[in-house]
């Protein structure tokens, strides 16, 4: 119900003040398993669904596992109707990969998955660990 009036209060204020409501993108990205393959890539995948014409959607992501933590942002190309696709490099024995996916429409709203906070381990992002060997 607050949700309900919270996006009622919205449109309202919205319309009175002459532009368009928030509608941010809806992406649904696939989370990656951790792997053994060092030599990669780690192709990420989403669905992007929007009502406005998409502008962007971008991989982000950055290998926790380094001293540096430096984020890198790929664009995504899209493969099919509203699935974009990009890959994130291989990387060594060891890496724990955390990314995420943001898709911004025409308007500037922007949709991000996972959905914040959605792993413990992992904040506001997936994340994946590169393995040994067996």
């Amino acid at each position: 119900m607050r949700r309900y009036i919270f996006l009622l209060a919205s449109a309202v204020l919205s319309l009175s003040l002459g532009c368009s409501p928030i509608e941010p993108p809806v992406v649904d990205a696939s989370a990656l398993p951790d792997t053994t393959d060092h030599t990669g890539p780690y192709e990420v995948t989403a669905r992007v669904q929007a009502r406005r014409k998409i502008h962007a959607v971008t991989l982000v992501w950055q290998n926790l596992s380094e001293g540096t933590v430096q984020t890198q942002r790929l664009e995504m190309s899209e493969s099919a109707d509203s699935i974009y696709r990009a890959s994130i490099p291989g990387q060594g024995t060891g890496a724990k990969i955390a990314f995420h996916v943001e898709a911004t429409d025409d308007s500037g709203d922007t949709g991000a998955a996972p959905s914040p906070g959605a792993s413990a381990q992992c904040g506001d992002n997936y994340c994946f660990h590169v393995l040994a060997t067996p």
